[in-house]
């Protein structure tokens, strides 16, 4: 995977990195176990992880509504209890608590040896981006972040990509993306972007 990822960016000057499930693992499963009790873990991981719910993390990433009234939003459309609503709320305050590095990461010291510039583009909730930003070592070589929680917009909007090319001047043909996710790689494809997606974990 590192090999492939020197390979990747050999051309670029610049490597456009997503964060969940890129360089660090998202990883629901433990979510639930470790953050959600028994008596409503099978409702609350349905209205969380179904994928015709994933609008909601949106939500929580772009930052609109306090954490408190989506989570009370998210157990009424469920049709939960109130009382479910502090356990979702824990969830989302504390989930980045759980992560972990990803082999992906190994690589960033490398990269700005070959004089790389390094920069996150990630849907991401704050503060919780700051915890991470702050807890692992490799963030010390990016040379700047958009975060969808700052700029109210997520990926795959248009929008966001271009607010990272104005602000650090990335000329896409010689930047590589790189996210997990197919719908926001052919996003910045579509900008001219290189892009890789895959399963980095």
């Amino acid at each position: 995977m590192l090999e492939e990822l020197f390979a990747r960016s050999a051309a670029c000057d610049t490597v456009v990195f997503d964060i969940g499930n890129t360089l660090m693992r998202f990883d629901t499963e433990e979510i639930m176990q470790k953050l959600i009790g028994e008596k409503y873990r099978d409702r609350i991981r349905h209205a969380l992880f179904v994928p015709d719910h994933t609008w909601r993390w949106s939500c929580f990433d772009e930052g609109l509504v306090p954490n408190e009234t989506l989570a009370l939003n998210i157990v009424r459309e469920e049709g939960l209890p109130d009382e479910a609503a502090g356990e979702i709320l824990y969830a989302l305050d504390h989930f980045h608590e759980l992560k972990k590095g990803l082999p992906l990461s190994l690589g960033i010291p490398r990269l700005k040896e070959e004089g790389k510039r390094l920069l996150a583009l990630t849907n991401y909730a704050t503060p919780q981006i700051d915890y991470c930003w702050e807890k692992f070592d490799f963030f010390r070589y990016f040379d700047g972040r958009v975060v969808s929680s700052e700029e109210k917009v997520t990926k795959p909007d248009p929008r966001i990509y271009r607010i990272l090319m104005e602000r650090y001047h990335v000329t896409p043909e010689k930047a590589l993306f790189i996210d997990d996710a197919a719908i926001n790689t052919e996003a910045a494809a579509a900008l001219g972007f290189q892009v890789w997606n895959g399963v980095f974990f």
